[in-house]
């Protein structure tokens, strides 16, 4: 099922921060809260456990999903340009 395919209650914010690239790409394992990310500089490249990648632009939202492993890293060509806003959060009935 789809994250997106039913209506979900928010219990909690976990984080709501202003998140910028760097030269060096970060590692996520077993994320502990679904996160939504808007980005309004240059995006980034993704790559999750499962091999799929995704790239991301400005002004795009993209859906991370609660427990889901993968590698971020920022916009090849201005790693320090890459800049979202970010907000993990924890539903009810997850």
């Amino acid at each position: 099922m789809n994250f997106f395919d039913k209506n979900h209650i928010i219990t909690e914010i976990v984080a709501a921060i202003d998140v910028h690239g760097t030269k060096n790409g970060s590692m996520h394992t077993d994320r502990p809260s679904h996160g939504l990310a808007l980005f309004y500089n240059k995006g980034s490249i993704y790559n999750f456990s499962d091999g799929k990648t995704m790239e991301t632009e400005a002004g795009e939202c993209i859906y991370l999903p609660k427990g889901s492993t993968y590698a971020v890293r920022s916009c090849p060509e201005s790693p320090t340009a890459t800049a979202c806003y970010a907000v993990n959060f924890k539903v009810l009935d997850d």
